[in-house]
C-alpha cells in the first residue's frame, strides 16, 4: 500500500527500492532500541531493579518479557554507559559569520583580514546546460577537504 504497486509486482524488490525495512527486522530494531533504553534507566527509576534482575538471571520457567528482551540481545545494564542530559540556554546563538562578497576583490580583501579557525567556501554555478556545486574546507589555514558535484541539467 505504501508504494502503490500492483499485487503482481515482486513485493521484495519494490520494498528494497522504496528503502523499506522488512517488517520482522523493523520489529527487531525497535525491540533492541527499547532494551537498550531500559538498560540505561537511572537508579531512581522504579523499573531499574527489575531490569537488573532480569538481565542477571534468565528464568527457565515463566520468564517475563523483560527476561526475554534482555537475554535476546545479551544486554548487561551494568556495562552500559550512561550520559547526563544537558540543557542549553534558549538565547544561545550559533557563532558563525556568513559573508557573501559583492566582488572578487572584496572577497580577497575579506579573506586576508579575517582569520578564523575554520573557513568554508561554497559556490554553485551553471555551465553548458549543467548545474554544479563545490565546497572547500580550511582548518587553521590548511586545506582539509574539497568536494565537487554535478547536480544535473539546468
Amino acid at each position: 500500500m505504501i508504494t502503490g504497486a500492483m499485487k503482481t509486482f515482486v513485493i521484495g524488490a519494490i520494498e528494497t527500492m522504496a528503502n523499506l525495512i522488512p517488517f520482522h527486522l523493523l520489529v527487531d530494531k525497535h525491540q533492541q532500541h527499547g532494551a537498550a533504553w531500559l538498560a540505561t534507566l537511572p537508579k531512581s527509576h522504579p523499573l531499574h531493579k527489575s531490569i537488573q534482575n532480569a538481565a542477571n538471571k534468565l528464568v527457565k520457567r515463566h520468564p517475563t518479557p523483560l527476561h526475554n528482551l534482555m537475554h535476546k540481545y545479551n544486554i548487561q545494564p551494568t556495562k552500559m554507559e550512561t550520559f547526563k542530559a544537558t540543557q542549553s540556554e534558549t538565547n544561545w546563538k550559533l557563532n558563525i559569520k556568513i559573508n557573501i562578497a559583492s566582488s572578487i576583490n572584496k572577497a580577497i580583501e575579506d579573506i586576508q583580514n579575517d582569520n578564523p579557525d575554520v573557513k568554508v567556501f561554497m559556490d554553485g554555478s551553471g555551465m553548458d546546460g549543467k548545474i554544479g556545486a563545490a565546497m572547500v574546507l580550511y582548518r587553521n589555514g590548511r586545506l582539509k577537504t574539497k568536494v565537487q558535484h554535478q547536480l544535473g541539467s539546468q
